[in-house]
């Protein structure tokens, strides 16, 4: 079934400012083992303290507005500055998981692709777990 574009104020146009202050905090937020750095965590799911909302991903909230975290994280690759890539209707582009865990906010595990390349991945996904438990049985 086809999701919903998302409408909530985090798809209208985010201040460079803005990005850089909630990158900073979900960089804060992220679970680090101990003896680790996120430099070194680099190849793994970060997972974050924020809350997670009803699709299972990271939402922060900065001045009465919510965000969506991996949307804010997939602008976040390199050393900046940032520009934040709002949602353009024709295109459709979502920030995708490229490792398939909606929680994730890794910018390396990120990406930016139309709905349906997202879509797409994500059914691809889906039948190899159902493969998976089908061998395992």
């Amino acid at each position: 079934m086809p999701r919903k574009p998302n409408t909530e104020n985090s798809s209208s146009i985010v201040d460079d400012s803005t990005l850089s202050i909630l990158i900073c905090k979900l960089k804060n937020s992220v679970v680090v083992a101990q003896g680790k750095t996120l430099e070194t965590m680099e190849n793994e799911c970060w997972s974050s303290k924020y809350k997670l909302n009803g699709r299972g991903h990271v939402q922060i909230k900065y001045k009465g507005i919510k965000y969506l975290g991996h949307r804010i994280m997939a602008c976040a690759k390199g050393p900046g500055p940032h520009t934040y890539v709002k949602y353009d209707p024709k295109t459709k582009n979502q920030a995708s998981h490229i490792c398939g865990k909606p929680s994730c906010i890794n910018p390396y595990h990120l990406c930016m692709e139309n709905d349906l390349v997202n879509q797409n991945k994500r059914l691809l996904q889906d039948v190899s777990k159902c493969r998976r438990l089908q061998m395992s049985t």
